[in-house]
């Protein structure tokens, strides 16, 4: 109860604070969703194993989504668009866009714009030293197929990465596709910022090179207290390059920015609320969200707390569960329950294409564990899109394969 009155209170501060207009997209057409039956709960708990596992199998099942459900979609939607003399603007947000994939497959999918290539980016990334596929090899996951007939759509895709190294190279690699330009109707949008809850100053480190390797060294050796517990992902160098993913706010390279922080291997970054980078960077901001991807190492419930009136004009959210950083502090079920209130549906996002209904379909182990997982809501407002995830998740349970 704590928690769900501190989250009210903090959207209504960020709403005095920013002056915001009403919501877009307010909670009308909006109503509430049925608990899962005793059989759902059971067909629920048999595929994921929950008595015997836990939460194990939810990390196997859901920790590299492949979201096919809003791919498909959009396809479809596109279609209705072909029919309209001109469709409202897309707009979506990915908060720690990391290497870009899925900012790049997003807009792709959004605007219908065959100049937002996986492949094409990945050329670009490799030019800048980026040549990893990602730690869910999202370079070479399957990219939205456009239909040729299809009418492309304006818009801007917003790709928001702290790290200074990964900034960079994304800002290099877009210049060199020209996708940066302010002339673009579908416009590709790089900033470099940390997203939390409140606005202020967040400290990441920069690029340690091969041949400052030794200078680093140093630095560990006098402060081992911040790194002597440091782990790495599998195939990531242990040094902070362009395209790592495992650094977030509160990183242990720049923990303490009395030590570290006015060393020449950290830099301040602007940290601010998800409703101050709308209200700043946002350009169209007559229509809703379309797409909100987060992934902020740890901290992704943070930045729902820090959205503002962001959620009530946003369709389709994504968002990272994990045993690091702030959700340390939280519990899956008070941000499932807090997005319910606010109009969305969520589930566990499978690594191929399944879904599983999590809002109200709790299991008492939700309330300790935490896992590497990831989670996808929809916004009820958005009949058509609710309807077919809820569709998936039936027949995730039931075994029956779509048409």
């Amino acid at each position: 109860h704590h928690q769900i009155q501190q989250f009210n209170n903090n959207i209504r501060i960020q709403q005095q604070k920013h002056q915001t207009d009403p919501p877009q997209n307010p909670k009308k057409n909006n109503p509430g969703i049925s608990k899962c039956t005793d059989e759902q709960m059971s067909l629920l708990e048999d595929k994921l194993k929950i008595s015997e596992f836990e939460m194990a199998v939810i990390f196997g099942l859901t920790k590299c989504p492949h979201n096919t459900w809003i791919q498909n979609f959009y396809s479809q939607e596109q279609k209705n668009y072909n029919e309209e003399d001109d469709a409202s603007p897309f707009l979506g947000l990915v908060i720690g866009c990391n290497k870009g994939y899925d900012a790049i497959n997003m807009a792709r999918m959004g605007m219908e714009q065959s100049s937002f290539d996986r492949f094409t980016w990945s050329a670009a990334l490799q030019k800048q030293g980026i040549t990893t596929s990602g730690v869910c090899d999202q370079r070479n996951t399957k990219q939205y197929q456009i239909a040729l007939k299809n009418k492309k759509r304006r818009g801007e895709m917003h790709c928001v990465e702290p790290m200074p190294a990964t900034f960079q190279a994304l800002r290099n690699a877009a210049n060199d596709l020209n996708m940066d330009t302010d002339d673009n109707e579908s416009k590709f949008i790089i900033t470099q910022a940390a997203i939390s809850s409140s606005d202020g100053t967040a400290y990441f480190p920069k690029e340690v090179k091969e041949e400052e390797k030794g200078k680093k060294k140093n630095i560990e050796d006098t402060s081992k207290q911040i790194t002597k517990n440091f782990t790495i992902f599998p195939n990531e160098k242990t040094t902070t390059t362009a395209g790592r993913e495992d650094i977030g706010i509160n990183n242990i390279f720049c923990k303490d920015e009395n030590i570290l922080g006015n060393n020449l291997n950290c830099v301040a970054v602007p940290m601010m609320s998800l409703q101050s980078y709308y209200d700043q960077y946002v350009q169209n901001k007559n229509g809703p969200i379309h797409i909100l991807l987060i992934d902020v190492e740890g901290n992704d419930f943070d930045v729902l707390f820090g959205s503002g009136n962001i959620l009530d004009r946003t369709h389709y959210l994504e968002f990272e569960f994990h045993w690091v950083g702030n959700w340390k502090q939280y519990h899956l079920t008070d941000a499932i329950g807090l997005l319910n209130t606010k109009g969305f549906t969520c589930y566990w996002a499978g690594n191929i294409g399944q879904l599983y209904r999590i809002t109200k379909c709790y299991f008492p182990v939700y309330e300790t564990n935490h896992v590497w997982s990831n989670v996808a809501c929809v916004h009820r407002s958005q009949t058509r899109l609710a309807q077919s995830m809820e569709t998936i998740f039936l027949q995730t349970i039931y075994n029956v394969t779509s048409p």
